[in-house]
């Protein structure tokens, strides 16, 4: 008899246990019992922007943005779980499917653990003084990832709702860049000081922005972006001067940063090469960016190799000496501070190279050859640049016609060589006309490595030439 009772008494200590093991809720501390393993349990945060909500007078609707992250105890978010998100009474949702109003609608968590949600109250919202309405956060099969019988997890966001009879003061302004027009989509931050109310709003498409206060609030209005800087940087209210009537006029400007700039990014030049004047400026705003240039290619050289803009440099491409195009660069380098674009590349594009050829070029004369004249003609087989050249002679007894360089000195042109003299030694002497090709605007500077040179051969006096 004595173990039956114990029997019985041991089986209503197993029943009980299990009642209360079923009925547990769990959803903030590990789970290490006998359902499953310990470390599966999830947390449910959610934030709402605003936090703050003002009635409208005129208005349909004003908006918060209610963000929920899910995590589990290891900190990593949990994808793919449906929160259901409810109401507090006040305002509403709005379905995803055909928009109609809904005072409780789910979202499934992304990539990052997050589900957001738009809440929604109206102007005929039923508010006589500040209320707060409290949106509940749900995950809608369990706080517990290994087991679905255990307790949900959850959190509550509150949102103030402030009546329009209410509203107080208003603090508005535009965000506008240098001409007046208007910047949408910028972040202003209300923050109160001391308790005060605080908030954000984003800038419609004119660029308005408004927060009501009530009157003796203080605490600074700030623009807000990782894009953009912003003249005044803030308003703000202290305590001892808070705000005691509306201000429509608390603007914030787009402050233009500096950003190198040049008038030609790609240059495109013939194989002759030449000089290009490039202006650098800046085009953000006003200051001036010191820079350094530095050419990228042994053909290309500048002057100067510093400046601070605005100001223009001279770039000196030389003669393409192959047969083939090339390409180069120039980089402008800010050395200034905090400027947009710390580099900028100047793209120089030059197309084959010319050449300088001679018909004849080469002449042999006799012995006794004085006043003899010769006729060469000067071409470019190579491209179409007309080059412009002139002769150089170092040889006594050969006379180049014309000296130097003259205006028909182009290729298509023709000199002319004359033997000065009789050779009267036994063997041969040689002389050389260099053509050179010169820059079109100054003959002084000659291009380099576009040269072609004429050969005259004049037989000694025991040489025979055939013919003269």
């Amino acid at each position: 008899m004595k173990n039956k009772i114990w029997l019985y008494t041991l089986i209503l200590i197993a029943a009980f246990g299990l009642l209360n093991l079923s009925g547990c809720k769990r959803s903030e501390v590990n789970d290490p019992g006998v359902i499953g393993p310990a470390g599966f349990r999830v947390i449910v945060t959610g934030t709402a922007n605003p936090s703050t909500l003002y009635i409208p007078e005129t208005n349909p609707e004003v908006t918060s943005y209610v963000k929920a992250n899910v995590l589990n105890n290891n900190g990593t978010p949990v994808v793919g779980k449906t929160l259901i998100f409810e109401s507090g009474g006040i305002g509403y949702f709005r379905s995803l499917i055909d928009q109609h109003a809904m005072y409780s609608d789910t979202r499934v968590t992304d990539a990052n653990g997050e589900a957001n949600i738009t809440f929604y109250v109206t102007r005929t919202a039923y508010v006589t003084m500040t209320t707060v309405t409290n949106i509940s956060i749900t995950l809608s099969d369990d706080g517990r990832l290994d087991n679905t019988n255990l307790s949900n997890a959850s959190d509550t966001v509150p949102i103030s709702i402030v009546p329009s009879d209410q509203l107080g003061l208003i603090l508005s302004g535009r965000v506008m860049i240098s001409n007046g027009q208007g910047v949408e989509g910028v972040v202003i931050q209300l923050t109160g000081t001391d308790g005060n109310a605080s908030g954000t709003v984003m800038t419609d498409s004119n660029g308005s922005y408004g927060f009501y206060v009530s009157p003796g609030w203080y605490g600074t209005v700030e623009a807000v972006s990782d894009a953009l800087k912003f003249a005044p940087e803030k308003y703000e209210y202290v305590q001892t001067m808070p705000v005691s009537y509306s201000r429509f006029d608390l603007d914030f400007y787009v402050v233009p940063e500096p950003q190198l700039a040049v008038d030609k990014q790609v240059i495109d030049i013939g194989g002759l090469g030449g000089q290009v004047k490039i202006y650098v400026y800046n085009n953000g705003s006003t200051d001036s960016i010191d820079f350094v240039i530095t050419p990228q290619d042994s053909w290309i050289t500048v002057d100067p190799d510093t400046g601070k803009t605005p100001v223009s440099f001279e770039a000196t491409i030389d003669p393409n000496t192959t047969t083939s195009s090339r390409t180069g660069k120039i980089v402008i380098t800010a050395t200034t501070n905090k400027v947009v674009n710390k580099t900028l590349e100047i793209t120089i594009n030059q197309s084959a190279g010319p050449t300088l050829a001679l018909s004849p070029s080469e002449i042999v004369v006799s012995a006794s050859s004085s006043g003899t004249v010769k006729t060469i003609l000067v071409t470019n087989p190579s491209s179409s640049d007309v080059i412009t050249w002139k002769l150089k002679n170092d040889t006594s007894w050969l006379q180049e016609s014309p000296q130097g360089a003259s205006s028909g000195s182009v290729t298509g042109s023709t000199f002319t060589v004359t033997i000065q003299t009789d050779n009267t030694e036994t063997y041969d002497r040689v002389g050389y006309i260099t053509v050179q090709a010169v820059d079109p605007n100054d003959s002084y500077r000659e291009l380099t490595g576009l040269t072609a040179i004429l050969k005259v051969t004049q037989r000694g006096t025991s040489s025979r030439v055939p013919n003269n």
